[in-house]
């Protein structure tokens, strides 16, 4: 934020109107604010028309895949199975009050993982943490710190 011309908030400004225009997604219950929106202004360097589409993109992809809810409805019960071969997970805040996340790669057993869960779960599993991380996480650190946390 701050770091951009009047241009460029210009462009961000009719972005986030066009959003909440078409009422296409809440961006309060996405947990969206003016840094969020000014990061799919970046992506596609502040062209209207690519934004739009890559947030419609965005917006589908939550749909299909349910993600709004996926805090609440979906079930990893192989969760210790899994970090047993494959240890990860958040641990502590850095410094600047950043959850800091671990991934233990040299202890990873490809196969053992394997044997306890599938690929789609596993990607289910991060799209929940991420939601978990973006709904949860962030808000407590930045709650905790006293300015906003990403």
């Amino acid at each position: 934020m701050g770091d951009t011309s009047p241009e460029q908030d210009q462009v961000a400004a009719q972005f986030k109107e066009w959003i909440l225009a078409t009422g296409m997604a809440d961006l309060e219950k996405l947990h969206f604010d003016d840094h969020d929106i000014l990061r799919f202004c970046r992506a596609r360097k502040f062209d209207l028309p690519k934004i739009q589409l890559m947030f419609t993109n965005f917006i589908n992809w939550r749909q299909a895949e349910g993600v709004d809810d996926i805090i609440d409805t979906y079930q990893y019960p192989e969760r210790a199975d899994v970090q047993r071969v494959y240890p990860h997970g958040y641990h502590g805040i850095d410094k600047l009050g950043r959850p800091v996340y671990i991934e233990r790669f040299g202890v990873l057993d490809v196969t053992r993982l394997f044997q306890a869960t599938t690929e789609q779960r596993i990607i289910r599993h991060y799209i929940q943490e991420y939601e978990i991380l973006m709904k949860l996480k962030f808000p407590a650190c930045s709650a905790i710190k006293g300015e906003r946390v990403v």
